[in-house]
């Protein structure tokens, strides 16, 4: 972990640059959508949102996607949240990481990154005929809750997204906008202003 020397009154202290970053408003999410990322999440959010010298938070994503519940989790957070939310695609926003782009209050992404839909995959199978049964039927309610909500976010029909999620769907960063899962190309100030 990278850290940072920052001089004060009381001589000089060492801070991790994740915490000087959060200290700024900026919050990566880096790595698989689940309940440790969540938690975090949940920590830092509750901070910038109570601090008054924060006025808009920053979230630099780059995830392969994850968790359906955690990720659910974090758009309640972020939809919740009292200061707007910035989220800048760094890498690859793809799976649940793209339903929390799409959710975000501003939707930004790299030049290079990508976005990836797609419907919900089975995480394990198994047990007796009820319990698969049930289990595929909450895989079909999950699957009509994102759609819904990535239609929501797009400005698509959710029988669009629907259709185009059936397989995995990938996205350049102009294509993202084009799409209306991103709302523009990240220019050098979105991500070095203070």
């Amino acid at each position: 972990m990278l850290h940072y020397q920052q001089e004060s009154s009381q001589g000089y202290h060492d801070l991790s640059v994740e915490a000087l970053m959060l200290k700024q408003g900026v919050i990566t999410l880096s790595g698989e959508v689940g309940s440790e990322m969540n938690h975090s999440f949940f920590e830092s959010m509750w901070y910038l949102n109570q601090n008054p010298e924060i006025r808009e938070i920053k979230l630099i994503l780059d995830s392969p996607g994850g968790s359906v519940q955690d990720g659910l989790a974090m758009i309640d957070m972020i939809r919740n949240s009292k200061k707007k939310v910035v989220c800048i695609v760094a890498g690859m926003a793809y799976s649940m990481g793209a339903v929390i782009l799409a959710a975000s209050n501003e939707r930004l992404i790299l030049p290079n990154s990508k976005v990836m839909i797609h419907e919900p995959s089975l995480m394990r199978a198994g047990g007796n005929a009820s319990s698969m049964r049930e289990t595929a039927e909450d895989l079909i309610k999950t699957n009509e809750l994102l759609c819904s909500l990535l239609a929501e976010c797009t400005g698509h029909t959710k029988e669009e997204v629907e259709q185009l999620v059936q397989k995995d769907h990938y996205f350049t960063a102009k294509e993202a906008v084009e799409f209306g899962i991103c709302d523009r190309i990240a220019e050098t100030n979105d991500l070095w202003s203070e």
